[in-house]
């Protein structure tokens, strides 16, 4: 007997495929929901009509953003396209370097001399005490030690001594050199700008051996150059006399019109109807090669000491009353209660080093004679 299948009604069909079509967009694969009047296999008509209903799942609200569950999709592996930079033109770079050192090596030291000039010949000033032609005269060389703020003076200043300096072969050491051949200084230069920092070792070295080839070498040292801290000295003045065996001097520059640059020592500029005065002080002879550590301290401490105590008596020379309290400040602790705050006395020429263990007689120098701190030498 033939029996015949009941198709089912049109109802429980489509509650079937609407709950399959739910289950097929919720998959990860992200599989597209089937229409709904798209064809239903027969082997997928599984529920029977007694399986309970499930409801539809809620629509998104409208302008929202469904996530699928899952992991995320793969990053692209090909990285983004860069832009690369255009090519420098380096030889242009080069060209302009090399025109701007020209120019300023040949107009910034004429526009220095021209400026000094006019400062001076408007100004009132002296030079006093052991000038740097008695260290020469008397001792065949020497070294000046001073402060950094004074750099200003020093090329124009020192120019009637003939003085000699170390200047390295790189541009800024030609601009320099050409600032001091100008004002009659005798320049060799001691090393190349290639390494920016240059070991202090190697400059000492340099100058040691410029020094002791010549006998008529007078050098003029800023002590606390060229970063500082401001007023304290460092060792390499100290050094350099003690391996050749040179005078150390100190020297002293002031006057009563100026202007300073708001960098770290306080750079003099000075102005024009001026009075301005140089002070020299010394010798300070050194100690011999084989002293100890502790004496060539001492000799660097009482050198440092008395170019502090110079500085006062310079600055109360020319303003005639005491130095300001916050200026006395910034020198060394070990020198700030011995600097006297109505400018004291101080003796510019001294027979010889009391800190040092050899006298001039034996190192076949002349003593010098008894100090007059009111001597005066009038400027050429």
């Amino acid at each position: 007997m033939a029996t015949t299948m009941a198709s089912p009604s049109a109802e429980f069909v489509a509650h079937d495929q609407g709950k399959r079509y739910a289950r097929r967009a919720a998959r990860p694969d992200g599989h597209p929901a089937a229409p709904r009047d798209a064809a239903v296999p027969e082997n997928d008509l599984t529920t029977t009509a007694t399986e309970p209903a499930e409801p539809a799942p809620p629509a998104p609200p409208a302008g929202s953003t469904v996530v699928a569950d899952g992991p995320p999709p793969a990053a692209d592996p090909t990285p983004p396209a860069v832009a690369r930079p255009k090519k420098k033109r380096l030889w242009i770079t080069k060209i302009l370097k090399r025109a701007g050192i020209w120019f300023g090596t040949l107009v910034v030291p004429r526009l220095y001399m021209m400026y000094m000039w006019f400062v001076y010949v408007t100004s009132r000033h002296e030079h006093r005490g052991c000038t740097p032609a008695i260290l020469r005269e008397r001792y065949g060389k020497g070294i000046f030690v001073l402060w950094h703020e004074e750099v200003f003076f020093v090329a124009y200043a020192f120019k009637q001594w003939h003085g000699s300096t170390l200047a390295s072969h790189g541009a800024g050491g030609g601009l320099i050199a050409k600032m001091l051949q100008l004002c009659n200084f005798t320049v060799f230069r001691g090393g190349s700008s290639r390494s920016r920092k240059r070991r202090a070792a190697d400059i000492v070295n340099d100058m040691v051996e410029y020094l002791n080839r010549r006998n008529d070498v007078i050098y003029g040292i800023t002590v606390d150059g060229s970063t500082g801290p401001v007023y304290r000295m460092k060792n390499g003045a100290a050094k350099i006399a003690v391996r050749c065996q040179a005078p150390i001097g100190v020297e002293k520059t002031w006057c009563k019109r100026y202007y300073r640059f708001n960098n770290w020592d306080g750079t003099m500029i000075p102005l024009p109807f001026n009075h301005i005065i140089h002070l020299y002080g010394g010798p300070y002879l050194p100690p011999p090669h084989d002293a100890d550590r502790a004496t060539k301290k001492a000799y660097l401490r009482e050198v440092e000491a008395d170019l502090a105590r110079l500085s006062c008596y310079a600055r109360y020379e020319i303003e005639g009353k005491a130095p300001p309290a916050e200026w006395l400040a910034k020198f060394p602790e070990h020198v700030r209660e011995s600097l006297p705050t109505d400018g004291g006395e101080f003796v510019l020429e001294r027979a010889y080093d009391p800190v040092g263990q050899v006298p001039p007689t034996e190192l076949g120098m002349q003593p010098l004679t008894e100090p007059d701190a009111n001597a005066e030498e009038a400027t050429p």
